[in-house]
């Protein structure tokens, strides 16, 4: 019985630590890069960032989209970005920031 407590205690304990270190969930990084580069008009992601704080998901990705674009149609694009995070993560808090190309 003790040696469950003490596992539950460390689980509990190491929960709380990484959202106090804001410490992102494994994995999403890789699940969000190929889902945003499949979107047509994205060149590529990076600077993907992930983390909690509290009982929130923070998602910011950098995109390079054609610089030639008007604004009206990067910011369509931008949309369907955060619309296939959020399939991803749903209810996450998501930013993303184009760059152009060229």
């Amino acid at each position: 019985m003790a040696a469950i407590v003490i596992v539950v205690s460390l689980r509990l304990g190491k929960r709380t630590l990484q959202g106090l270190l804001d410490t992102a969930p494994t994995g999403l990084s890789e699940q969000i890069k190929p889902a945003v580069e499949a979107v047509e008009g994205v060149v590529d992601c990076h600077n993907i960032r992930v983390r909690t704080a509290g009982p929130y998901l923070f998602v910011d990705v950098h995109v390079l989209i054609d610089g030639s674009k008007p604004l009206t149609e990067a910011h369509a694009l931008t949309e369907q970005i955060e619309e296939r995070i959020q399939r991803i993560v749903p209810r996450a808090d998501v930013t993303v920031h184009p760059e152009p190309t060229g």
